[in-house]
């Protein structure tokens, strides 16, 4: 390929040198926090004494969060900040799983999580069989949809009804049988398919969950910034304004915010790594606040301080 992009809309290389500063200091910081994170998980998970999947929504809900600073790392390092924040707001709702199983009642919200996970999957796997309600329509649809219109639906279709029963396996398992009659109560009850968070009780939407984990100011200034981008509703980072008054348009890699969203990040790591080794691996407090010092402290002050 031999297009070059217009540079007042595309300039890689000047996007990283105006970021130089803050990637080097940023990028550095979040690969260490990955890279120590890939142990705390190898040991929490190997110490963890829950029964079959009773630990797997806090911890992989961990692992997704290292995942997430993975990929905000290798944007960073690039100059993409816009990019970054969608990894970065579905780090955050990771923390709130973890926080909110981990913090009473685990048993009984680890549960919820893997009914509700289990019944969002045979939904999906239900629209690949022709043989379910809902599935023909799909299938039909499929075939004349120009993106996926060559996909293999004999072949997925099987995948599905073993994935739909394993799923239905686990949903049936005794642990989990308060929580799937709490899921059909709440299904019944309110016309819809319930959130994991609902069951028990529990808050009835993403804001009360934040509020109950003391998060809210988070989730009104912050989650919800993310999430207008996410949802391609944020045209402002577009725009901006000469020194003559002139609109003019932001290009596409502005790394104003690049500074903010990796100490989010870091946040975000530093605050599940403590509640993870709180539940299944206690007693390293005092290691982990010698390499807070030595590692972490410097740089993460750094990145928070104006740019």
């Amino acid at each position: 390929m031999s297009t070059e992009p217009l540079r007042t809309i595309l300039d890689r290389d000047l996007s990283k040198a105006l970021g130089k500063q803050t990637i080097e200091l940023a990028v550095p910081l979040l690969r260490e926090l990955v890279n120590d994170a890939t142990y705390v998980f190898a040991r929490c998970h190997n110490s963890a004494k829950g029964k079959e999947d009773e630990d797997v929504p806090a911890l992989f809900s961990y692992l997704h969060i290292i995942q997430m600073t993975d990929a905000i790392e290798t944007l960073v390092a690039e100059g993409c900040t816009a990019p970054a924040i969608l990894p970065l707001r579905s780090s955050f709702e990771a923390l709130l799983a973890i926080k909110y199983i981990l913090d009473a009642d685990s048993k009984r919200r680890s549960s919820a999580y893997m009914v509700a996970y289990s019944h969002r999957r045979i939904r999906m796997y239900k629209l690949l069989d022709s043989d379910t309600e809902g599935g023909s329509d799909f299938v039909k649809d499929l075939s004349t949809d120009e993106a996926l219109g060559q996909i293999d639906i004999a072949a997925l279709k099987q995948n599905a009804k073993q994935g739909i029963e394993n799923l239905g396996n686990l949903i049936r398992k005794e642990r989990n049988k308060d929580a799937e009659a709490e899921y059909q109560r709440l299904k019944e009850k309110r016309r819809r398919e319930p959130e994991w968070y609902q069951l028990f009780g529990g808050p009835s939407n993403l804001r009360e969950l934040a509020q109950r984990l003391n998060y809210r100011a988070r989730y009104d200034f912050l989650y919800r910034s993310w999430s207008n981008l996410a949802h391609a509703g944020d045209l402002s980072r577009f725009i901006t304004r000469t020194r003559n008054g002139e609109s003019a348009i932001n290009p596409i890699r502005n790394t104003g915010e690049l500074a903010t969203t990796a100490s989010f990040a870091t946040w975000i790591m530093l605050e599940a790594k403590k509640l993870v080794l709180a539940k299944f691996h206690p007693g390293e407090e005092a290691s982990v606040v010698r390499w807070y010092l030595a590692e972490i402290r410097e740089k993460y002050l750094a990145l928070c301080k104006p740019q």
